[in-house]
Formats: structure tokens, sequence, C-alpha cells
């Protein structure tokens, strides 16, 4: 008779959970482009498979019981599927016995996408570069092993991979801390059902690092500081409002956690322009710089987490029926995204051995649709082999916005490659590519490109 294997869904997830649906999810991606391998469906699958036993959280599938959702061991075979239909498409309730994962190939590119209950954007790294270690042995014969940060196949999982860090610092001693909600600037949103627009950028990664230094910041606030300049330039209306964008930070290194859990804090950035449009990218990076690390005290950060962590923990919360809460926390979710402009993740700068990385071309980070939060787009970056890309996700038909964060960052010499991919659930994508080297838009290339 077959042993069931289940797992709490860890603090998070409760509302990831929650929100997802067949219609909608947190579904989240990376990919691996390759320089001169086309993906191989037999071998992708063998890579899956061989990497079932390190990773045993990853193998599993939601269930929804009449008082809270777990996650249940899965023993069916990962979903291998040549791209065909929108990315990110949700990924819950599946009718057989399948991971909530899927791995999706066109090409020479190979995309691991996974409900966020499962990980966050650090832990799905993870598992791709296990995967693409694995998979390069399959298909070339490259020696594998545990180093440079990859968690080798054949090795076993310890358990603080599987722990749940929001629920082990939700017993700090102090005082548990919660943050108001601020009312910020929201763009407006055209949002069309079933749809999604993914822009990705794509420069020298070594151009953002000399911007980012000119201006004395973070790569992250250099980014955020264009997107922000590139709000006040196509908004309707003077920006009276701070503009309010969400980094979310990985809280391992800071918190001494090695979890593959969800363990993410996102912290608030904000620029108020006072109703200017005559700001500075200078001006806004002035304002921005410093303002992630400020909030990092690892003091301050235990009491959040008990913050965050307190309904979750509530006993009587705990025995209210699925179908009462479920509608509530759909609610909350939705509300504690009021305070957001938009989010911005950088899983920062991914290294591989020098024998992978030759296999490599560059990597693609999107984090999700989220239109189910009534978000008009998420953003997100990574980097390298020497390529930074930074993705615009969005089911939002306005992407005024987003045109003209190419011309701020043409416009500070950065040059840029478009590739614009959208599609419908049930469509093939299409992806085109602009090369746009030193040159700004034109108005028929934006409508060409970016649609409407």
């Amino acid at each position: 008779m077959k042993e069931y294997i289940w797992r709490r869904i860890d603090t998070p997830s409760v509302m990831f959970s929650a929100l997802s649906t067949k219609k909608w999810g947190r579904t989240c991606r990376v990919a691996v482009v390759l320089k001169d391998l086309q993906a191989d469906e037999a071998l992708i699958k063998q890579a899956a498979e061989d990497l079932r036993a390190r990773f045993p959280h990853y193998y599993s599938k939601l269930k929804r019981g009449f008082f809270w959702n777990y996650l249940e061991q899965a023993d069916g075979a990962v979903e291998v599927c040549k791209e065909s239909q929108r990315p990110v498409r949700p990924i819950v309730l599946h009718s057989d016995n399948r991971p909530d994962f899927r791995l999706v190939y066109s090409g020479n590119r190979i995309a691991l996408e996974w409900a966020h209950y499962i990980t966050d954007g650090v832990g799905g790294m993870t598992y791709l570069k296990s995967f693409v270690q694995r998979y390069l042995e399959l298909a070339v014969g490259l020696p594998s092993n545990a180093h440079d940060g990859i968690l080798y196949w054949k090795d076993a999982p310890s358990q603080h991979e599987q722990t749940d860090f929001f629920s082990e610092y939700g017993k700090y001693d102090g005082e548990a801390i919660k943050e108001p909600l601020k009312e910020v600037y929201r763009q407006d949103a055209v949002f069309e059902k079933d749809y999604l627009q993914l822009m990705y950028l794509k420069t020298d990664a070594a151009s953002i690092k000399e911007r980012s230094d000119f201006y004395s910041v973070t790569a992250t606030e250099y980014m955020t500081a264009a997107v922000m300049m590139a709000f006040l330039r196509t908004a309707k209306e003077p920006i009276c409002k701070p503009i309010g964008v969400d980094i979310p930070v990985d809280l391992r290194r800071i918190m001494g956690a090695d979890t593959l859990r969800n363990f993410v804090y996102q912290v608030s950035t904000l620029y108020e322009p006072n109703g200017r449009r005559d700001c500075t990218l200078q001006e806004i990076a002035d304002v921005l710089r410093g303002q992630v690390k400020a909030q990092l005290d690892p003091e301050n950060l235990r009491g959040i987490l008990k913050g965050l962590t307190t309904l979750a923990a509530n006993k009587a919360v705990k025995v209210i029926p699925n179908f009462i809460k479920t509608p509530v926390l759909r609610v909350a979710q939705a509300r504690s995204h009021s305070d957001e402009t938009t989010i911005i993740t950088n899983l920062g700068l991914v290294t591989f051995p020098q024998s992978m990385q030759e296999h490599i071309d560059h990597l693609e980070f999107v984090n999700g649709d989220t239109s189910g939060y009534g978000l008009p787009a998420t953003c997100s970056m990574i980097a390298c082999n020497g390529t930074f890309v930074f993705c615009i996700s969005s089911s939002n038909r306005n992407v005024a916005a987003w045109r003209e964060l190419v011309h701020v960052l043409q416009e500070d010499g950065v040059s840029v490659c478009v590739e614009v991919e959208q599609g419908y659930t049930e469509k093939m994508p299409d992806r085109n590519v602009c090369a746009t080297k030193n040159s700004r838009f034109s108005a028929e290339k934006c409508k060409a490109y970016f649609h409407r």
C-alpha cells in the first residue's frame, strides 16, 4: 500500500495556495538558453527524474483539506512539454499525480515553471542550476559534482533545506511588527483575460554595472530609478503620490538559513515626485540609495517575520473551514498589494562552473502574472555570462511606461535589445526581437513590438 507523505505549506504559501485556481495562479519561471545545444525532451525527462530524491519538497502537489491546504508527495512524472501555450500558466490541482512544476522547452531554451507555494525565485534557481548540470552530463558527458553553489543530484537533502523558516522566526520572543499600508501611485490598468505579455530588455551586464557605479547605487536601485522615471514621464497627470516599488529580498544570508522553501521579504522603496515631471535619474537615485539596506537589520526583521506569521499561527484561524477562510485571504492579499506601484525581483549574478558556462548563453527570469492581485505588472532581473535581462510581465494592455523605460535606458547610454513574447492561455506565444543598439525606438517600432 502506498505511503502518503504530506508537508505543511510555508507561511507565504497560505496566501499563494488560497489564490491559486485553474484560471489564475502565482507561477514563476527561470529559463536557461543554451549556446550549442537544442533541447532534447528525453534528456529533460531523465534529468528531472534523476533530481527527484535530491529535491523531495519540490516533487509535491497542492491538496486542499477542509480546514487547511497542504502539500502531498507526487510520484507522477514531471510535466515536460514543448512550448505551445502562454508562458507561466497556472499550475494547480492537477487531476493526476504530477508535481506542481513543469519543464518547457523551445529550440535551445529550457524553462522551469513552478507554483510559488513550492518555493521562491532563489529556490527555483537552485533547482535549475542542478538540473542544467545533470542535463549537460547526459547531453555531452560533462562531469558533475557539488560545487559553485550547485546541489549535486546524487547527494542526500538536508533537513534544513525543507524547513519553514518563517514559522521558526514566528517563535521570536520580541514584539511583532506590523507595517502600515501606504497610499501610492498606481498605473492605469486594462487587464485582458487569459493574456500575458513578457517584455525582455537585454543588455551587456557590464553596462548596467557601469551606470550603477556612476550613480553610486546597486543594480537593483538603478533599475528601480529607471522604472520610476518611466512612470513619471507617462502618467496622464502629474504624480503627487509616492511611487512605491517593492523589492523582494532573499533572507537566507541575512538570517543564516539554507532553506529551499519560500524565504523572502518585500522591502518598500519610495520616491515622492510631488507633482514634478522634470525629476532626473540622478535625483531619483540619490533618494533610493540605501533605502533597501536600511530595512534589513536582523533584529527588526525578526519582529517583522513574527508579525507576518501571527495570523497563520493563530489556533482559532486554523480551525475555520477553508471555504470561509479562502475568500477572506483573497481580499487580504489584494489589499496587501495595494501599496505597490510595481515589484522588481533581482536574482542577481548567477554563475556556473567554467565547464558548464561554455554551453550557456544566458538566463531569463519571469516573476509571474500578478493580475490576480490587481497589480498591473511585475518586473524581474537576472545576470549570467555577461548578459543582463530585465523582464516585465503583464496582462495589462497599457504598456506606455515600459516603452518609456527603454527610452530612459537608451538616453542613459545603455544599449538594449528588446524581445516581446505574448500569448493567450490556449495559444502559441509569439516572440519578436528588436535590436535597438544606441538608437531610440521610433513610434512605429513601439507600436509594432509593444502593441497598443
